[in-house]
């Protein structure tokens, strides 16, 4: 008998969550819009892939070579820099410029077992200490991939590490996230009219927003309304014809 009094109690349960009265407020977050710059499909960084250049008075482009040709680079660069003052190294333990460019070839970065590589094949260099991220990076896991998602469709390319690492300073500043997704606020896109067609607990959870936001709406409108008639009464008692407006 006491199983039976439980089982009624829930069907009796269901019935009025499924029936029952709608008029309970659907809290709803406020829509979060992300400004388009933030979602262009360009990379941080424009990395090297000619020959390093360097600007002298602000246009006279030198490279690498026509200054380092003249004097022996030391082992290790001086803690006050004289040129390239714009270079922060804070690269953890890798605080030396000769580990990663060659010390006659300035033109040109240097690999273990003094294999020179062009900055063109920086992605190397990085592969040297960051071997897990260089795995994931040839995965696809990690890095930034431009191009079409389905390669039967078009040509993918993979980004260099450069590409929005700075070399010099790799580690990246605290990023804004995107907000997350929000169902209630999702449609589908192949309807018509941009909306699931849901029955139910869920139809009528639906029905209770889109009566919010229509309401909302309506709300704004009058605003604007009453604001444009107000805006329009000054304009006449002054005078200024709507074409003459500024």
């Amino acid at each position: 008998m006491h199983s039976y009094l439980i089982t009624a109690a829930f069907v009796a349960t269901g019935a009025w969550l499924w029936f029952g009265p709608d008029t309970a407020p659907i809290p709803l977050t406020e829509r979060v819009v992300v400004d388009r710059s933030e979602v262009l499909p360009t990379t941080l960084r424009t990395p090297i892939t000619g020959e390093p250049t360097i600007l002298l008075q602000g246009s006279i482009a030198k490279g690498c070579m026509d200054c380092h040709v003249l004097w022996d680079s030391r082992d290790r660069q001086s803690t006050v820099l004289v040129q390239h003052k714009n270079v922060m190294l804070d690269h953890g333990e890798n605080d030396n410029c000769m580990n990663c460019h060659d010390t006659d070839q300035r033109d040109k970065l240097i690999l273990r077992g003094e294999q020179l590589i062009d900055f063109a094949d920086s992605s190397q260099l990085c592969a040297q200490c960051h071997g897990p991220t260089w795995r994931d990076w040839q995965r696809g896991t990690h890095g930034r991939t431009n191009g079409y998602w389905d390669p039967t469709r078009g040509t993918q390319t993979r980004q260099m590490c450069v590409a929005c690492h700075d070399p010099h300073h790799p580690a990246f500043p605290k990023l804004k996230l995107f907000p997350a997704p929000n169902t209630l606020r999702m449609g589908d896109p192949d309807a018509a009219h941009g909306e699931h067609e849901l029955e139910g607990v869920l139809g009528r959870l639906r029905g209770v927003i889109d009566k919010q936001r229509e309401e909302a709406l309506k709300g704004r409108e009058a605003a604007e309304a009453a604001a444009k008639e107000k805006l329009d009464a000054e304009y006449k008692r002054l005078g200024i014809e709507i074409g003459d407006k500024r």
